[in-house]
């Protein structure tokens, strides 16, 4: 098939379905217990193996606030009585672990190593008895935009219409019409007043009679997902298991008729020298897309993973994220 061809394809609405690995090291459950009650220096809970012990919690995300802080939350089990929760962390040694505990659903782990992957592991706790293990692996990662402006503008603006996520480790802006065209990873396009817009791979977007010029080696997920911020927008899987392997043509098309903001996963560089990242396109006043003809814009946050070949997560136990909508960018020829 040739790859004009490829570009017309329509992608469906399908979510990749999760492996689902145990990573989960044996014995490690003993060990997070054990270091609540050093670390705490409280009695510790015993394993839930008994009628006694409350229904585990469901839905374990994660968020990348910092390269050394991750937040967490989580789903509370439908049981009775009083219920507290103990969350445990383990990095590549014990040394490098800690634990907490809390009555809220969710926690923020701080302190953590920079570009080094931790095994969650959340217990719903009452009277002194746990539940089975949840888990989850995750990473930090470093965020940029939000309070420091990431933006990219429409077609129409002279100014920069691409972006590059990964270009010595910093994210940033990059004309699709001038400078290195092989820089340009993402793009924006833009097509008369309307409020639809397409964003996604660059060399996607063939109404650019240059993309053929652009990163070829660019991926993005199949499906968007919507989050009143890059805070809210939890992941409960691999960033890998997010992205297709079946071509790195697509986009989305998004007619500016949300109340929320939309992110989608990015896989950049080659085999063995892989980075991962998160988009996030924030919804200010209502709209995705910002400013004034002919220089309107969207405002970006991405969280990068500075560490190649660490895409974060990799899930073990609990269920995947509600799916987003499908990528729906047919490119013309």
């Amino acid at each position: 098939m040739s790859r004009r061809g490829l570009r017309s394809h329509t992608l469906m609405n399908v979510e990749k379905k999760m492996k689902l690995g145990n990573l989960l090291l044996s014995g490690f459950v003993a060990v997070s217990l054990g270091l609540v009650a050093v670390g705490c220096n409280e009695n510790p809970v015993t394993p839930g193996t008994t009628g006694n012990a409350p229904l585990p919690v469901s839905k374990v995300g994660a968020n990348s606030l910092t390269p050394t802080s991750v937040a967490l939350q989580w789903t509370a089990p439908v049981d009775s009585g009083t219920i507290t929760y103990r969350v445990a962390w383990l990095g590549d040694a014990a040394a490098d672990s800690g634990s907490a505990t809390t009555s809220a659903t969710t926690y923020t782990a701080t302190g953590l190593s920079s570009g080094k992957a931790y095994t969650f592991s959340v217990y719903a706790v009452r009277s002194g008895v746990s539940s089975t293990v949840t888990t989850v692996r995750w990473a930090g990662a470093q965020r940029y935009g939000g309070t420091t402006s990431l933006r990219v503008y429409e077609t129409a603006s002279s100014n920069p219409s691409g972006f590059t996520i990964d270009a010595a480790g910093s994210p940033a802006a990059v004309s699709v019409k001038t400078g290195n065209p092989g820089s340009v990873q993402l793009a924006l396009y833009t097509t008369g007043t309307g409020s639809n817009f397409i964003i996604g791979t660059g060399f996607s977007i063939v109404e650019y009679k240059n993309s053929d010029n652009f990163d070829q080696n660019t991926f993005i997920s199949d499906s968007i997902y919507a989050a009143s911020s890059m805070d809210a927008w939890y992941s409960s899987s691999s960033i890998d298991t997010h992205i297709p392997t079946d071509g790195n043509l697509r986009a989305f098309t998004r007619a500016d008729n949300t109340t929320l903001g939309e992110g989608f996963y990015v896989r950049t560089g080659v085999s063995g020298s892989y980075h991962y990242a998160r988009v996030f396109i924030q919804n200010v006043g209502g709209a995705l897309l910002q400013g004034t003809s002919p220089n309107r814009y969207v405002d970006l946050v991405i969280s990068y993973q500075n560490t190649p070949n660490l895409p974060y997560a990799k899930r073990v136990a609990g269920y995947p994220e509600t799916p987003g909508v499908a990528a729906s960018h047919r490119a013309s020829n």
